[in-house]
């Protein structure tokens, strides 16, 4: 009996200790979407931030809209589906309303709903400390920045 019971124990996934990411950070970035997502591993929960030209605003007709504008750097911006992160041996996952699934080799982010196994695709490159990540983010903002105003240069209203 013991040895089917370790054979299956030595199958499970290992999880790392609550926490062992914290300080670490992702930037991950998408050919499909003009946005930029930052996630932060803090306290054993995951924080994200979003790197975008555009904001979601309420019509008056009750809908949402995306309008678009100046980039910016919106901290904290899907506090709603900040969750503690599970790690094993070759994947962290995360998230509440939307699943995470990071490799841990590739870093690539699969971004996925119960009703859509595989919605989003994105890219990621691992920050260690704080100061990178945030000068990075802000790089990316002035990027996309300088790229939006050169598009709209010649507008005459």
């Amino acid at each position: 009996m013991t040895k089917p019971l370790l054979a299956i124990l030595l199958l499970l996934p290992l999880s790392v200790s609550a926490g062992e990411l914290d300080g670490k950070s992702l930037i991950c970035d998408s050919e499909k979407f003009d946005a930029v997502n930052g996630y932060r591993f803090e306290k054993g929960s995951v924080k994200t931030d979003l790197v975008s030209g555009f904001k979601i605003v309420k019509k008056q007709n009750g809908e949402w809209d995306s309008v678009h504008g100046d980039y910016s750097i919106e901290k904290d911006s899907y506090s709603f589906d900040d969750d503690v992160y599970i790690v094993d041996r070759t994947e962290i996952r995360w998230g509440k309303t939307t699943f995470k699934t990071l490799n841990r080799q590739t870093l690539e982010l699969v971004v996925s709903m119960k009703e859509l196994p595989k919605l989003e695709e994105w890219q990621c490159n691992v920050y260690l400390n704080e100061a990178d990540y945030w000068g990075r983010l802000e790089n990316i903002r002035k990027q996309k920045q300088k790229a939006a105003d050169e598009v709209t240069k010649d507008n005459k209203i």
